[in-house]
């Protein structure tokens, strides 16, 4: 008798903790439920704001259609704030920039104008509107008279540098194509004999130039005056003498830098020190 109670009072044991670890496991999970939804509660409206904001957002192409409605509107520093922040947000394009210089020139910041353009050329440098409106950009500095210098190497920049790596990197495959086509039929090595040598030459000159290209685009650094009044100093001081007034507009090769000043020469020779807060470096290559 005293055997069976014992076995009850086990029993009964047994059962009263299956219940209570049944009911810690239920409180547990409502807890749980609980803190869910007041997580979900709480970041619900940051949720809402970021997908109403992202419904709303604007498309490069809307941007850049409002901002050329600006444009035509003569609104133009709210259209230059709207193209430089397609280009901040990485969606410049030889378009965006060349427009861009569009409303620099409307506003009358001609070395900011110039500055954009020569951009938009490098991206596309075969666009005769990008071309002409540099032309005139610099002829409206220099009053009639371009003072930029040919060189023989600018017949280079006519494609751009990925260009060239794309001739270059084909003639390669050719030229490996057909050496691996010699070796699988061997008949036709007297057929490509000519093509074999052509593609080597094709593979010397495109090296060549793609060489002479990069480094001449990679190693001269171009400064733009973008004030209205300025000048060109003899020294690296305020109190050097004036070498030549300073035009919004300059195009100057940047031979050395001191401080704050940049000695620079332009396309007719003339070497002299500015301030760098008067010019704008176009981005090396």
């Amino acid at each position: 008798m005293k055997w069976l109670n014992k076995n009850n009072l086990v029993l009964q044991l047994f059962v009263f903790a299956q219940r209570w670890q049944r009911k810690s496991i239920l409180d547990l999970m409502n807890g749980l439920r609980l803190q869910l939804r007041l997580f979900i509660l709480s970041f619900l409206p940051i949720l809402l704001f970021v997908f109403a904001n992202i419904g709303n957002a604007a498309t490069p192409q809307e941007e850049f259609d409002k901002a050329n409605k600006l444009f035509e509107q003569g609104k133009y520093p709210e259209a230059i704030a709207i193209y430089e922040n397609l280009i901040k947000n990485g969606k410049a394009s030889p378009a965006v920039y060349f427009n861009l210089g569009n409303a620099w020139f409307k506003s009358g910041k001609i070395g900011y104008a110039i500055y954009n353009y020569l951009i938009a050329q490098r991206l596309a440098p075969r666009d005769p509107d990008i071309r002409a409106n540099i032309e005139f950009a610099r002829k409206h500095v220099a009053s009639g008279a371009v003072l930029t210098k040919k060189k023989w190497t600018d017949v280079f920049k006519k494609l751009t540098l990925n260009e060239w790596a794309f001739l270059f990197a084909a003639s390669l495959w050719v030229f490996f194509g057909l050496l691996a086509a010699c070796q699988v039929k061997t008949e036709l090595k007297q057929k490509l004999k000519l093509p074999i040598t052509c593609s080597a030459i094709a593979i010397v000159l495109f090296s060549i130039t793609l060489g002479i290209n990069a480094y001449d685009r990679i190693s001269e650094q171009i400064a733009i005056s973008v004030t209205q009044e300025g000048s060109v100093r003899q020294g690296p001081l305020d109190q050097s003498p004036q070498k030549f007034p300073l035009k919004d507009g300059l195009e100057f090769i940047v031979l050395d830098s001191k401080d704050e000043w940049l000695q620079v020469s332009d396309y007719s020779g003339r070497i002299g020190w500015v301030k760098t807060n008067d010019v704008i470096l176009l981005p090396k290559w």
